[in-house]
């Protein structure tokens, strides 16, 4: 028996030696995606300045409304972090945006989302707006504070 598995270790070495190296290709890259429209992006932490929060700015306009493109295929999440890179996101869960982040005004606050003034009843990860569309983030601090 002994014998046998080594006779199969020796083939199987031979073999894998005989091949020679094997390369592996790299991915080819992602084509860009292609321009599919405008939104309008919003983040606004007023709540969190009416809270107290300290080193806000005083209207608590993190990115004031303005037109942002939008890609093919992207999500409300792909445009957070594409505008606003130092976004910390869970698996489509944002926790925290340009350093404010979930709890730091008490155990109820946050970041919520709204489309067209509407809150999605998913994750930004899965929202996939349209050319148009209004997006804003907004900072809650308490149940009630977003006047949607």
């Amino acid at each position: 028996m002994t014998r046998k598995l080594c006779l199969i270790i020796t083939i199987a070495l031979c073999l894998l030696s005989a091949c020679g190296p094997v390369s592996v290709m790299p991915p080819e890259p992602a084509a860009p995606k292609e321009r599919a429209g405008t939104v309008s992006f919003e983040v606004s932490a007023k709540n969190a300045v009416n809270w107290g929060k300290d080193g806000l700015p005083e209207d608590g306009g993190l990115f004031p409304a303005q037109s942002v493109p939008l890609l093919e295929g992207d999500s409300v999440l792909d445009i957070l972090i594409r505008t606003l890179p130092d976004t910390e996101n869970r698996s489509g869960y944002v926790a925290g945006i340009l350093g404010l982040r979930e709890k730091d005004c008490g155990a109820a606050s946050g970041w919520y989302y709204y489309v067209n003034g509407e809150a999605p009843l998913m994750s930004a990860a899965k929202y996939y707006p349209a050319d148009g569309d209004v997006i804003r983030f907004l900072f809650t601090v308490k149940a009630g504070d977003i006047p949607y």
